[in-house]
């Protein structure tokens, strides 16, 4: 007897002929479309389940905050969507990403945040508040990643101007490093001079009152300074804001300590605000009675006291305080507690006098000034809003499409030009996401109305829900083909009018019906077609304009900034260089003739007289121009470049000499060019070939192509309008020639010109506006020259991270365009923070020590270390044996294999990742006879799972029923592994449908089976659906699949040395199975219906009789249709 499970998977063809090997005993040659336990049972997988109709270009990505509050976010170019597991849309967010960013996020979460990577986008965080509602937004960095951590080759100045900083790089402005863009961060390290807190007495006491104990009838306003009196002593409070007796007062609370709300103990004894990074000093002399404090505050945190120094009467002293806070930048104050009441009238009497010069002095500390480039203001428009949503539109963007791209736009009947809008179902309407609409013409209440082109429909319906239901927009005279067919009997096809629907319920009154007959459209607008029994109903309709309205509300603005500068005010940086599109008829001439002295600019019709460079640059004309600054012009702007053009008597023709002559020349209008076409007589025949003045279609060097737009034999043509123009002198053959082709023009002296927009913008940072965007940005205003300066690591020119992880309470932020193999770790406990220090939980920035520049492809944190992945090896990141320090960070190789841009996975225990071209699935994790961490080929018996399919595209790891690796193909198949890396069970297996699977995401669910969700193309369109573990076993309610197993050949030889003569095979069934729709092979080719039709129950169930027996039999057994199928086993007897 020989028993077979299945838990080595499917094996590779060429393990066909290795009997000797465990894995072809617990192995198959086909596992399709069914699970794998961890045991070898094998059963048929549930169907899929439509979720909602995808958005074009989405990807999806999981948000899980626990087991059972979870979400699937589906980021596009348009929009971003927050979806419940059941379809809801529970946020609808405008994207920040393009078309090409949207494939390449990468994701982590830690708790509420969902931090979204990409190498050509700044960090996203998409946040759930605790009401539940969802934002996208920039990661804000409290202590930014830098570029550069040791001093530069050259200097940068900083000078404070009216509030802002301009910064300086002098006579390296045009270095590639000095290069600026909008929003760019940059850190200057200057140094703060020594700081003194110290102001008179006089200046102290201002704004002072006696307080006496407080009643219904106290009222002190903010600001003012309170004596109360202690005795010996008067004790100072300061008052925070406006206290009235009336409404404050609490009996039994009688003095200002009971109010912390309204007052804080102590007078601050010094106008200037300080800050320190460093060490700091109570310094007094003399003497004097009181108490004196030092105080700390860190951003967002309340003051602190730090010391006091107490001198009391009649026991003078000068303790002096000390301090250091070279940990943290933080601000400081020295605040007077106490002071000599000398009189119970007037609390000068007693006072510090000014002669003891008791102050606080905090030493001279290295300052790292973080500055944003001032960028110039936008117009404020209408971030979203919502217009109700009617039954039949919510079925329309439910089953129809995802969203509507509206391209034209009214509020209250008038145009918005420019603006466009993508409409999508929200929560509570449709959410209304516009672009362009300014933020003055839109106000609840206001009616709002979309258009967009709907396309020609023709042919045979599809995309009907799981009712039969389809909505969509049809111009009048539409044509709605029932044409039930052999389906007349018990089909219907309708035109409806839907009242009421959700995903659970719909309601409807029925408006048209018929078996037979065309419905045709008596006007344009939405309908919903109603086909039971569909056998190839037909909708005939020409594309037109479709409209929609309804009533904005909840409209979101910007906040608007009244008193903010205009933008010329914001910069004014020389211009180093322009960029101008060429025509190839201008791109022709300057390539040939040069680019001429250029003598003025005309910039959106104003004349600028200044010296210019002009040179060609590709299809580019790339101007350098002396004393323009950007407040004259500015990307996107049209700019006429204009140049002295000399008269000329233009002759040009051929002669077997020169050949053919393709010329241009600037005409201005009028010009008349006269033409002649080549005339030959070649072997008795007359040719005749006309010459022509047009423009260049293309123009290289080495291939050019004309587009003539006259052509004469003899003739004269004049120029309509000033520009340059493709003169065309052909040559034939040069024997018995009749007339040789020429051209001649008397071209008038002029001015010549060319224009375009300005494509390309770069200007010199010398005079640039930047904001002090430091954590502590008050103080001692920093100036003057610094070598130590960087802008931030993350910026458009370096690129941004597009890896994210968490590992020992730091975030990890890896792979920049500039910095492809360099991690970069937050503060421990303090996400935001990436200030580099020599502190345990500093910040760090590690670059790995490679022969080449392949960047990391993959993070992953696994208890103590921090694995990661490049193109061509393994590393481990850790700290040896204890927590990683700035001391003992250190990332060693672990092997040579290389990974591709797959995202690896977290499985039980160890990490999954694909290795470089997608064909191989590799487990990476420790090995204790090795003592250290081993790559192991997860794929080495099954090595044409991935590979036939084109290699990995995407994965993601349930986690129950079994523990399973699921990977999307590049053929749209899916390939699945069952994993227990401690039994060493990998076995694959694969899944197909009708259309192409991609991006595949896990999410819990609850105490039940995972949830798998994944893109499907499918025929009738593209929808995120789910494999529903309690479903039926067909695909979207209409695609049936096959579920096939077949075994290895199961004549083997024995250790007898004997071949099986003859041998039954049966089947452990795991549950009463019906054998209707089961086929049963003994090759795996050819299929027969199994001879049973009884109902088996659970057991053994002989399903191949010893007649069928054959040498190199493979047992193969398959289903279709909506049932069920599990066995645990096979055996042959």
């Amino acid at each position: 007897m020989k028993r077979i499970s299945f838990n080595g998977g499917e094996v590779s063809p060429g393990i066909g002929g290795r009997p000797d090997l465990d894995v072809y005993h617990r192995g198959a040659s086909v596992l399709e479309n069914v699970d794998v336990s961890q045991t070898g049972g094998v059963a048929r997988r549930h169907g899929m389940k439509r979720v909602i109709a995808a958005l074009e270009g989405s990807v999806m990505v999981p948000y899980v905050y626990s087991t059972a509050d979870r979400f699937l976010v589906e980021v596009s170019p348009a929009l971003l969507r927050v979806l419940s597991v059941d379809g809801d849309v529970v946020a609808s967010l405008p994207s920040v990403w393009a078309a090409g960013d949207v494939s390449r996020l990468r994701h982590k979460q830690v708790n509420s945040m969902l931090f979204l990577a990409c190498p050509t986008h700044e960090l996203m965080v998409l946040k759930r508040d605790d009401d539940g509602t969802f934002s996208l937004a920039p990661y804000e960095f409290k202590a930014r990643p830098w570029r550069y951590e040791e001093y530069r080759e050259f200097p940068v100045r900083l000078t404070l101007d009216d509030g802002c900083y301009r910064l300086s790089f002098g006579e390296h402005s045009e270095d590639p490093d000095a290069a600026t863009n909008e929003g760019d961060v940059m850190r200057v390290q200057v140094t703060v001079p020594q700081q003194t807190g110290y102001s008179t007495g006089a200046v102290i006491r201002q704004g002072w009152v006696i307080a006496k104990a407080f009643t219904a009838a106290s009222t002190y306003a903010a600001g003012k300074k309170l004596c109360v009196n202690e005795g010996s002593y008067w004790s100072w409070w300061s008052c925070d804001k406006d206290f009235n007796g009336a409404a404050d007062f609490v009996d039994g609370l009688t003095s200002p300590a009971d109010y912390p709300d309204f007052f804080h103990k102590g007078v601050v004894c010094h106008s200037n605000t300080i800050t320190c990074k460093g060490t700091w000093k109570f310094w007094c002399n003399k003497e004097w009675y009181g108490t004196y404090a030092v105080e700390r505050r860190y951003p967002g945190d309340d003051w602190q006291l730090l010391g006091t120094s107490t001198s009391r009467i009649d026991a003078a002293s000068n303790m002096q305080i000390t301090g250091d806070e070279s940990e943290e930048e933080c601000y400081l104050r020295l605040m007077l507690y106490e002071s000599k009441l000398g009189s119970s009238t007037d609390p000068s009497n007693g006072f510090p006098p000014d002669s003891c010069g008791n102050k606080l002095v905090v030493d001279a500390y290295r300052k790292d000034v973080v500055l944003q480039l001032r960028s110039g203001g936008r117009p404020a428009t209408v971030q979203r809003f919502t217009i109700p949503a009617t039954a039949t539109l919510r079925h329309f963007l439910t089953n129809t499409v995802s969203s509507i791209k509206a391209s034209r736009v009214w509020v209250d009947d008038v145009e918005q030009v420019g603006a466009s809008a993508v409409l999508t179902l929200g929560k509570s309407g449709i959410d209304v996401t516009p672009k362009g609409l300014a933020a003055d013409a839109l106000a609840d209440g206001q009616t709002v109305r979309f258009a967009w082109t709907e396309p020609r429909k023709t042919g045979r319906i599809f995309g009907l829900d799981f009712r039969g239901m389809k909505t969509v927009y049809l111009p009048a005279g539409a044509k709605f083909d029932v044409n039930l067919g052999a389906n007349f009997g018990r089909g219907r096809g309708a035109v409806v009018r839907l009242t009421a629907f959700s995903s659970a319920d719909v309601q409807y009154t029925t408006t048209w019906e018929s078996r037979t007959d065309i419905y045709t459209t008596p006007s344009s607008g939405f309908y919903t077609l109603y086909i039971v029994a569909n056998n190839g109903s037909t909708l005939e309709a020409t594309e037109c304009q479709a409209e929609i309205s309804g009533v904005a509300s909840a409209v979101v603005k910007p906040d608007v900034q009244e008193d903010a500068p205009s933008p010329a005010a914001l910069s004014t940086c020389d211009v180093l260089r322009f960029t101008l599109p060429l025509s190839p008829t201008a791109k022709a001439h300057f390539s040939t003739y040069g680019v001429p002295a250029i003598k003025a600019l005309v910039i959106d019709g104003v004349r600028k007289t200044i010296e210019c460079e002009g040179l060609v640059d590709g299809d580019n004309l790339i101007i350098k121009p002396t004393g323009l600054t950007t407040d004259d012009i500015a990307q996107g702007q049209t700019v006429r470049i204009e140049w002295a053009q000399a008269a000329e008597s233009f002759s040009a023709k051929t002669s077997q000499q020169t050949g053919t002559r393709w010329l241009t020349r600037f005409l201005p209008a009028g010009t008349v060019v006269s033409l002649k076409g080549h005339i030959d007589n070649y072997a008795g025949t007359r040719n005749e070939l006309p010459a022509g003045v047009g423009v260049y279609k293309y123009w290289f060097q080495a291939n050019k192509e004309g587009d003539i737009a006259y052509y004469t034999m003899s003739g004269t043509w004049r120029a309509p309008a000033d520009g340059h123009y493709l003169i065309y002198v052909p040559l034939g053959f040069p024997a018995n020639v009749v007339q040789w082709a020429s051209a001649s023009a008397s071209i008038p002296a002029c001015t010549g010109h060319f224009e375009a927009e300005v494509s390309e913008l770069v200007a010199s940072a010398e005079y640039s506006l930047w904001d002090n965007v430091s954590v502590i940005p008050e103080g001692v205003p920093p100036s003057g020259e610094s070598l130590m300066w960087s802008f931030a690591a993350f910026r458009g020119v370096y690129g941004f991270p597009s890896l994210v992880d968490v590992f020992q309470q730091r975030l990890v932020l890896a792979a920049t365009q500039a910095q492809p193999q360099t991690v970069w770790l937050s503060k421990t406990d303090d996400l935001n923070s990436f200030e580099v220090g020599k502190q345990d939980d500093s910040a760090l920035a590690l670059t790995l020590s490679t022969t080449t520049q392949n960047r990391v492809c993959w993070l992953m944190a696994q208890s103590s270390r921090l694995l990661l992945g490049t193109a061509d090896a393994e590393w481990v990141v850790s700290g040896g044996q204890g927590v990683m320090t700035h001391e003992n960070a250190r990332a060693d190789s672990h092997g040579f294999v290389g990974s591709s841009d797959v995202p690896a996975l977290m499985a039980t225990d160890k990490v999954l990742y694909v290795e470089r071209g997608g064909g191989r699935a590799y487990q990476f994790g420790y090995d204790y006879e090795t003592d250290g961490f081993v790559s192991r080929d997860l794929t080495v018996f099954a090595d044409h799972v991935l590979a036939q399919g084109g290699g990995v595209t995407s994965g993601d790891f349930m986690r129950k029923p079994h523990p399973r690796a699921v990977m999307t193909l590049a053929d749209g198949t899916m390939a699945l592994m069952t994993y227990n890396s401690m039994h060493q069970v990998h076995a694959w297996h694969r899944h197909r449908t009708e259309g192409r699977m991609s991006n595949a995401v896990v999410l819990p669910n609850g105490n039940s089976d995972d949830l798998l969700f994944v893109v499907v193309e499918r025929e009738d369109g593209r929808f995120i659906e789910v494999f529903d573990p309690d479903g039926p076993f067909v695909d979207a309610g209409a695609w049936e699949f096959t579920s096939t197993v077949v075994t290895n050949e199961l004549d083997v030889v024995e250790s007898l040395g004997k071949d099986r003569q003859a041998a039954s095979v049966r089947v452990f069934f795991a549950s009463d199975t019906d054998p209707s729709g089961v086929e049963v092979s003994n090759d795996g080719a050819a299929w027969d219906r199994l001879g049973k039709t009884r109902m088996m129950e659970r057991g053994w169930h002989e399903v191949l009789t010893g007649s069928r027996w054959s040498r190199g039999a493979r047992f193969g057994i398959r289903v279709s249709g909506d049932r069920p199928l599990e066995f645990l086993a096979v055996d042959v007897l």
